[in-house]
């Protein structure tokens, strides 16, 4: 779903934000005056953490992801050291 009204009526939450991605990145890249830029870009850089912070469709988030990698190298390191 690439358009913002569309999903904003009838899409999941991960296809609005998607949406809202993909109007921002559409702004910014005819915006000209830095003065408008600036704010779209920090609304445009909330989104996309948003969208990475969102849980995919197995359940997992990337901070999920992340903290498991962690968990298994540092379960990996104490097993070395003994």
């Amino acid at each position: 779903m690439g358009d913002l009204r569309t999903s904003a009526q009838s899409g999941t939450y991960r296809e609005q934000l998607i949406a809202l991605r993909d109007h921002l990145a559409d702004l910014l890249e005819v915006t000209t005056s830095a003065r408008e830029t600036a704010p779209l870009a920090k609304q445009y850089a909330d989104v996309l953490r948003e969208l990475n912070d969102l849980p995919d469709e197995s359940g997992t988030s990337t901070a999920d992801e992340i903290a498991a990698r962690r968990a298994q190298r540092q379960a990996q390191a104490q097993a070395t050291d003994a």
